[in-house]
């Protein structure tokens, strides 16, 4: 075997290792020859683990643009060319973009609604869903039937209540989406958010005379009230309180209730309500009228507080 020591630096071809590409640029004859390999082999740099052949200087011109000229000669960096396929791939360097873009899309269950977005990934994509989504929901409100009971808990009680008369086209369906919770602070049994009371008034014919109001059903709880008055398309709206403690022995007290009145002939003639304090019974509506022709009034009432 001929020790290397005797044989010409020009036959060898070698691997120089380097930390910078101004490193390399700087490499004389001392390093490196015509045609061997200089490795870029440092964490400082992008061009971390870049192999160059190392050509002379005056063939940099013609050696393509990715040429790097040095002091004493000029490196080419080598090249995989392209791959039609990889199988693997250990790691990668850094990858900017896809070569092309694709597209992603956002769907539902059957496809029915989608969006799209392209891109080739050299920045951040949003992913919205669609606008509508077409989706089976499935769970208690399916499953769930009308309570038969009221079902009271703590706070709402006494203002949440719900009658297939409140539910448009008397819906029976609606009302079989509610089912009593455990947890619940409700009670499912009369008719909208706060309990509601109705009633009628025929006014006399003789003008300032009160009729007592007839109700559909009673007050049940004592508290502050909104009072509506309907004849045709007129209206008169008041606030009032009402208790359900019978009055003492003896009481008569009368309290008029202030009416804001809107419609075509509320200017005509004037309505009236008070409610009486019944000796020894309960407080009862009553309503009057300043006309001698008598007005077929509906009454409404619902709680506040």
């Amino acid at each position: 075997m001929i020790p290397l020591k005797w044989i010409p630096k020009g036959a060898l071809e070698r691997m120089v290792v380097v930390a910078t590409v101004d490193a390399m640029k700087a490499l004389t004859s001392d390093s490196v020859q015509i045609g061997d390999t200089v490795r870029i082999a440092t964490s400082a740099t992008t061009d971390v683990d870049v192999l160059y052949y190392v050509i002379p200087l005056s063939d940099a011109s013609t050696s393509g643009s990715d040429v790097v000229s040095g002091t004493n000669f000029a490196f080419v960096p080598y090249s995989a060319g392209s791959a039609t396929n990889a199988k693997t791939a250990d790691s990668a360097i850094a990858a900017g973009k896809l070569s092309s873009s694709i597209t992603i899309y956002v769907k539902d269950n059957d496809s029915t609604n989608s969006t799209d977005v392209s891109t080739d990934f050299s920045g951040n994509v949003t992913l919205k869903l669609p606008a509508t989504i077409k989706a089976s929901i499935t769970g208690n409100a399916t499953s769930a039937t009308s309570a038969t009971t009221a079902t009271t808990a703590n706070g709402l009680a006494k203002y949440l209540t719900i009658t297939t008369t409140d539910v448009a086209g008397s819906d029976t369906t609606k009302l079989n989406k509610w089912k009593a919770a455990a947890n619940a602070s409700v009670n499912i049994s009369a008719n909208g958010l706060f309990p509601k009371i109705a009633g009628t008034c025929t006014t006399s014919t003789t003008a300032g005379a009160w009729v007592d109001v007839t109700m559909t059903n009673a007050f049940s709880q004592s508290g502050s009230y909104m009072l509506q008055i309907k004849e045709g398309n007129n209206y008169w709206t008041g606030v009032f309180s009402y208790t359900t403690t019978n009055a003492a022995s003896g009481d008569t007290d009368t309290d008029e209730i202030l009416l804001h009145s809107a419609g075509t002939v509320a200017d005509l003639y004037r309505i009236y309500a008070r409610t009486v304090h019944v000796g020894g019974g309960a407080m009862k509506l009553q309503c009057s009228t300043d006309i001698t022709t008598a007005k077929s009034l509906t009454i409404t009432a619902r709680q506040l507080i």
